[in-house]
């Protein structure tokens, strides 16, 4: 399915499929840096939001609530 959808579409795919897959919020989905991600571990951490609206604010925040502060194990390509 990958193959036949055009590259330059690609990144949107992959963050509909994470936020599928994860059930992670858009701001939260924004707001990952590389060193949320655990490759070795296999492991996703989700800790932060980041306001993308005039009424969400502007930058980095705290998460919606505290139990949306979590850890996703990420499943292996098979």
């Amino acid at each position: 399915m990958l193959d036949k959808i055009a590259v330059k579409k690609r990144p949107v795919l992959y963050l509909l499929l994470l936020a599928f897959v994860s059930g992670m919020r858009f701001s939260e989905m924004i707001a990952l840096k590389r060193k949320d991600f655990d490759f070795e571990k296999n492991l996703m951490t989700i800790s932060k939001a980041r306001g993308y609206s005039s009424n969400m604010g502007d930058g980095e925040q705290e998460t919606k609530s505290i139990a949306s502060e979590r850890v996703i194990e990420i499943n292996k390509k098979q």
